[in-house]
């Protein structure tokens, strides 16, 4: 029986399952349902579960539909597996339309139009933390989570440009649910270009950003530990963050990072992959290129099957009702794309996104 099993077989052996069937196992005993909540238990199962390859993408009428791309047959097929909606329960069940998504871990940071308010949310198990905007308050937001203790915390950034040298921080901690003003030293010489397009990455918050000194461009981080940003990474070559339209940034797997550059004076685009970065970054960041390709509709974002160097994107069509497509685009600049049902109220983007158990706030 299961209750015989030794506890540290039990965990190694639920640890793997996917989130959402642990969900449901919860009802099978109270010792599952015990580990199931369990702190600890959840990052050791977002670490080692299997890794399906969901992804989230923006929908209409207030929700938020989860997709299955399939690459393994000939002609590749989309699917969509789920829909949910964000609700808060204590004003009448209201639908939120949302507008921004950040996400890490499996959680959700938004923002919806109708609220001064931003709400972090876990789809999968349904909690959610409203938390009310500050007056004057930066207009953009990042989500990540001190190493030391796994709390999670909220940045508010008004980021650099060529134009605007403030530089005003907050962070909000969930545990305590209180805002403070952040006193960071800021990196001299250093514009965080692309503000929007941050990304996740083992709890760390990353953007390209361009030394003004220098003249380079490359990555800068934000530990959540320690509260201050970090060293400039080298980007594989170097190009204009301001006028080159296709400069991107994704995570992989939760281990490594992935641009999308163009060079200078080219018509062809180049998907670079970084090595596996550790937590304290002290290894040489290196860049693997996986793929070349001429294939020139390029949306905020993207995912790539690193074994395959296959790329795939979505964009909103201007036609057929303003359909999502999912572009399909192999390292021969082959194409596929593939219609879906789904109308989405913004041009839609994906989330490399796997379901977890993870809690906050607890």
């Amino acid at each position: 029986m299961a209750s015989e099993l030794p506890q540290m077989l039990l965990e190694e052996i639920l640890c793997r399952v996917p989130a959402t069937s642990l969900k449901r196992l919860r009802s099978t005993c109270k010792e599952w349902n015990r580990l199931i909540n369990y702190k600890k238990f959840s990052r050791m199962q977002l670490d080692k579960a299997t890794k399906q390859l969901p992804v989230f993408m923006l929908q209409k009428r207030f929700k938020v539909c989860l997709l299955s791309v399939n690459l393994h047959s000939e002609i590749p097929t989309v699917e969509v597996t789920g829909e949910v909606s964000l609700i808060e329960h204590s004003t009448t069940s209201i639908k939120y339309k949302i507008e921004q998504v950040f996400h890490c871990d499996g959680l959700l940071l938004c923002t919806t139009r109708q609220d001064s308010r931003i709400v972090i949310w876990n789809p999968c198990t349904g909690q959610t933390r409203w938390i009310r905007i500050p007056k004057n308050c930066c207009p953009h937001f990042a989500l990540g989570y001190s190493q030391a203790s796994k709390s999670y915390k909220i940045l508010s950034y008004q980021g650099w440009d060529r134009y605007n040298d403030d530089q005003g921080f907050a962070i909000y901690d969930i545990s305590s649910s209180s805002w403070k003003k952040l006193h960071v030293t800021p990196i001299p010489n250093y514009d965080l270009t692309r503000c929007c397009y941050a990304t996740s990455l083992k709890g760390k918050t990353y953007w390209f950003a361009f030394d003004k000194k220098e003249e380079q461009t490359g990555l800068l981080s934000f530990d959540y530990t320690r509260e201050r940003f970090e060293r400039l990474l080298c980007l594989p070559y170097q190009c204009d963050p301001y006028e080159d339209l296709f400069l991107y940034l994704s995570p992989v797997k939760n281990e490594k990072l992935l641009v999308l550059l163009r060079r200078q004076n080219t018509s062809r685009e180049e998907i670079w992959i970084s090595n596996k970065i550790d937590d304290d970054e002290a290894e040489e960041m290196s860049w693997n290129k996986i793929l070349d390709s001429g294939y020139h509709h390029w949306p905020r974002s993207f995912l790539v099957h690193e074994e395959k160097k296959i790329l795939v994107s979505c964009h909103r069509s201007t036609f057929n009702g303003r359909r999502a497509i999912v572009s399909v685009v192999w390292e021969d600049d082959k194409t596929t794309q593939v219609k879906t049902t789904l109308t989405p109220s913004y041009e839609p983007f994906f989330v490399d996104y796997v379901p977890s158990l993870i809690q906050f706030g607890l």
